[in-house]
């Protein structure tokens, strides 16, 4: 097995620009944070979790491509896991490159959230303005993140019986420890998104919610990082560095540990164990120590973005220039990493550059052309369910498996590509019914606690 796709395997808000000094209706951050440059804001929406969206175009303006991006994401981590469950050898040889790069949806989600979530902040650094209140940064993330996912653990674990009961055994495959999720313990924890904290509830649950776990985590470390590093430096625009390198740092040291652990172990089936099974090794892989460094490039990505509309970079660089210079320099990069352990590393520096580009408008303000094409009406309102789609595609596979509507490791590829276009068509219709009832009426939620809190 080569490293770099084991790795990459297991890893697998909104207010518009007004005027200053006013708190926006709704939303996390004031108006003022969103900076100077009204060029820039033509398209701008407060900080939205990476594996969600806004609730309506007409609650706020995006950033552009963003949407896009988020489609794209979701979709890549559908086709990976598609292809883990439907493909057989015959099949991943054929389309086999195309389906690992594929697997790469997850770190484009990691960027984008530390783009999305850090960016208010630098504008709050570079102004010298106060930072976003904990408090309600966290609540509204809480809002964001759980209400679709309690709908979807509750309907897969307790209803259909198509979620991970248990953690993996040497040699097993993940597909037997499917079934309703009725241990109260695993119950408690995959609700809280606490069960990769202990060995017996890793992978346990929705297939992907562990990194929900670790976005979680980021929520929490980031601004707490943020506020703790103003009270001990200054409200500066160099401050915001310093959260960057603090999560390279953990976040790589972390990854050459735990490569060092997976190279002293002896077959592949006990590689997937330390990698997914019950053991410390594994909550460590699921941790977010390990991630944090995927992170840190989207929140680069939020500093550079932020330089270039606050005027911190001089004009010959500023603008489309420099990530016009930027994205060759990282694709080039990411290309060498890719066939080692370090594959997501180099992704995400590419991740964190596309996401400069696309959201920097053109200097007569409009989006560059692909972001026109990401901000395409099918593609954003994938983008707009993106969430639900992660949820709620690795369950619907599995479900598929037992009803047996779906071809496990077929060695067709007209077999694997009908089952690929049947999971489609059922996890966007879902994914449509859990965004328009659920996601929706708890953004709504959202705006009404903040306007009661007067905040």
């Amino acid at each position: 097995m080569r490293r770099g796709y084991q790795f990459a395997r297991f890893g697998r808000a909104n207010s518009r620009p007004g005027r200053r000094g006013k708190e926006p209706r709704s939303g996390v951050f004031p108006r003022s944070l969103l900076g100077r440059d009204r060029r820039v804001l033509t398209k701008v929406n407060d900080p939205v979790h990476g594996l969600t969206s806004p609730v309506s175009p007409s609650s706020g303006r995006r950033l552009f491509g963003i949407e896009g991006l988020r489609a794209i994401a979701a979709m890549g981590v559908l086709i990976a896991h598609c292809s883990d469950f439907l493909a057989g050898p015959a099949v991943t040889a054929t389309v086999g490159y195309p389906l690992k790069l594929m697997s790469s949806g997850l770190t484009l989600f990691f960027v984008l959230s530390g783009f999305l979530l850090y960016r208010p902040f630098v504008v709050s650094l570079a102004n010298r303005r106060s930072l976003p209140g904990l408090r309600r940064f966290l609540e509204n993330r809480a809002l964001r993140i759980f209400p679709a996912y309690w709908v979807v653990l509750l309907v897969c674990g307790l209803v259909l019986g198509v979620v991970n009961t248990r953690a993996l055994d040497i040699g097993e495959e993940f597909a037997s420890s499917t079934g309703y999720l009725t241990d109260g313990r695993l119950f408690i924890t995959n609700l809280l998104l606490l069960q990769n904290y202990y060995p017996e509830g890793v992978k346990t649950g929705l297939g992907v919610s562990w990194s929900l776990g670790v976005e979680v985590a980021f929520y929490v470390v980031m601004p707490v990082a943020c506020i703790y590093l103003v009270k001990l430096i200054g409200s500066r625009m160099s401050v915001a560095f310093a959260p960057v390198v603090l999560f390279l740092i953990v976040g790589t040291s972390s990854l050459v540990f735990l490569e060092h652990v997976l190279n002293s172990a002896g077959s592949e089936a006990e590689q997937m164990y330390l990698l997914w099974g019950q053991s410390w090794t594994a909550v460590l892989a699921r941790s977010f120590v390990v991630w944090c460094s995927l992170f840190a490039f989207g929140m680069i990505a939020a500093v550079l973005f932020v330089a270039q509309s606050e005027g911190k970079i001089p004009k010959t660089l500023a603008g489309l220039q420099l990530t016009v210079l930027l994205l060759p320099v990282s694709l080039l990069i990411a290309a060498g990493l890719f066939r080692t352990a370090y594959r997501d590393l180099g992704l995400a520096l590419f991740f964190g550059c596309l996401i400069v580009y696309a959201a920097t408008p053109s200097a007569n303000g409009s989006a560059v052309l692909a972001s026109r094409m990401l901000e395409l009406p099918p593609i954003r309102y994938l983008g707009e369910l993106s969430y639900s789609i992660y949820l709620w595609h690795v369950p619907v596979i599995i479900l598929g498996l037992k009803l047996r509507w779906l071809v496990p490791s077929s060695d067709s590829l007209s077999d694997y590509l009908k089952g690929f276009v049947i999971v489609v068509i059922v996890v966007v219709s879902l994914s449509s019914l859990t965004y328009h009832l659920v996601e929706k009426p708890a953004l709504r939620l959202k705006r009404a606690s903040v306007s009661k809190s007067g905040s």
